[in-house]
């Protein structure tokens, strides 16, 4: 299965691919957690956590080359948060024939103020909390690794959020309206149960059979 993943901030996307990825070991590379990771690696275009922190795209270079390698490892995959620049799309067409689906999961801005501004990450898996929408089992820890829970420096601004979400209408909505033949829309302002039902009836037929 090789799939792509879209939706504004805050939609779940990540929940809802790790999920899948610890069920039938479908690999998720999620862009932004690979950033994070390398938060202060040097680059010819500086490093990824000064784009970052003000709520934009890292350049399209630094991140082709890091869904490039990703991409060489595995057979199988779902990509979250790329391709989501014209550009970024150019490349990946390049270097992958298509894709089995494209899903888009939907969320209002209200939402998304909602569900980052108390939005914990597990420091380990990257797994997303949500005191409400999705809370841990136990408080400040990790219900798969036990690892502790932070926030992302970019979610305790409401300024860098609105800057994230503009990014994301003028850059990545082109990117999706591109697939507009292929994408499937998943309403994703309903309870993350709720929206893995219909995430899941979307890409169970393309899982292969011997992940099932």
């Amino acid at each position: 299965m090789n799939a792509a993943i879209y939706g504004p901030l805050g939609a779940g996307k990540n929940v809802q691919c790790k999920k899948l990825e610890r069920r039938y070991g479908i690999p998720h590379i999620v862009t932004g957690q690979i950033l994070r990771e390398n938060a202060e690696l040097e680059t010819p275009y500086g490093t990824p956590k000064e784009y970052m922190d003000e709520g934009k795209y890292v350049p399209d270079e630094m991140i082709n080359s890091i869904v490039e390698k990703e991409l060489s490892e595995v057979d199988h995959f779902m990509l979250d948060g790329y391709p989501r620049t014209m550009n970024q799309l150019e490349n990946f067409s390049e270097i992958i024939t298509g894709l089995d689906v494209v899903v888009l999961m939907e969320v209002s801005d209200e939402t998304t103020f909602y569900r980052l501004l108390d939005r914990k990450i597990c420091s380990n898996c990257g797994d997303s909390y949500h005191k409400e929408y999705r809370p841990p089992d136990t408080p400040g820890e990790c219900k798969f690794c036990g690892a502790k829970l932070t926030e992302r420096d970019d979610d305790n601004s409401e300024d860098i959020i609105r800057q994230r979400i503009q990014e994301y209408e003028q850059k990545t909505v082109p990117v999706v309206e591109q697939y507009s033949d292929d994408v499937v829309v998943v309403d994703a302002e309903r309870p993350h149960e709720a929206v893995w039902e219909d995430f899941f009836e979307v890409v169970e037929e393309y899982i292969p059979d011997d992940r099932l």
